[in-house]
């Protein structure tokens, strides 16, 4: 995989609003900053055309900086999935002549400065950082290849409704993590 540093994804006000969240939880904390990750999958290494081209594609008008934090939390599309800003923007990667990328993602390269542990982090931060149903969090770009494998389907289960009713569905909707509401 190759990997690219995107500008900000953060706006301060955002920034602002998870530290006042969690100061009380994480003391330690003294900054949080933001910014875009993008992760290519290619067929063939790039040749040095086509990777600057690429890079034309993903610049967004801003400087990115140097990462500064002393813990970075990755926050990526959850693994066998397909998010819909890769799907479109591998389509407009292979239009303009990009035929070595298999495909693109986005996701969020969290910088934490302060003393923290990570697993407090995670813990405290982790919610406030990324979409439970759709993303994921990585400690370390090494496993970020794991958004590309595809995920094992589960075996099919079923729901006696005809026999079990309203209390089976119930029942599977605690034991399976639904979310279906009592409506």
């Amino acid at each position: 995989v190759l990997i690219l540093e995107g500008g900000s994804a953060a706006s301060g006000f955002r920034v602002r609003k998870i530290l006042s969240e969690v100061r009380s939880q994480l003391a330690g904390l003294t900054a949080l900053s933001g910014r875009y990750l993008h992760v290519a999958a290619l067929a063939d290494p790039f040749p040095p055309d086509q990777l600057s081209k690429l890079r034309y594609l993903l610049d967004y008008g801003q400087d990115p900086g140097d990462p500064d934090g002393d813990i970075e939390v990755l926050v990526m599309p959850r693994p066998g999935t397909v998010s819909p800003w890769s799907t479109k923007a591998t389509d407009i990667a292979h239009r303009c002549g990009l035929a070595n990328v298999i495909r693109l993602e986005r996701g969020v390269s969290w910088q934490v400065q302060g003393s923290v542990t990570v697993e407090d982090l995670i813990e405290t931060l982790g919610p406030l950082l990324h979409d439970q149903m759709t993303e994921s969090v990585f400690l370390g770009r090494d496993r970020l290849v794991e958004i590309f494998q595809p995920a094992e389907s589960a075996p099919l289960e079923w729901i006696d409704l005809v026999h079990g009713g309203r209390e089976a569905l119930a029942s599977a909707n605690v034991s399976r993590g639904f979310a279906l509401s009592d409506e």
